[in-house]
């Protein structure tokens, strides 16, 4: 995991690192839904198998229990 715009952000796929002429041409940023992970969704970009880079953010707001969202969300309002 790196941080890119202060985001912990983890990378699948490329294949630079074997081999740097195999850079993919093709980027594709995913956002996990509310109350994810980004490693909830990252095992999705390596079942593809396109010769894409995939980047997963961590949305930057986290939860007691460790799951992450975009933005924070007034649960007793919601709930009314």
């Amino acid at each position: 995991m790196r941080k890119i715009a202060g985001l912990d952000v983890i990378e699948v796929g490329g294949g630079e690192d074997t081999d740097p002429r195999a850079a993919p041409r093709l980027a594709v940023v995913l956002l996990h839904g509310h109350l994810m992970r980004a490693e909830d969704l990252a095992p999705f970009g390596a079942s593809l198998g396109l010769p894409a880079k995939y980047y997963f953010p961590q949305g930057p707001v986290v939860w007691p229990d460790g799951r992450r969202s975009w933005w924070a969300l007034d649960e007793a309002r919601r709930a009314s």
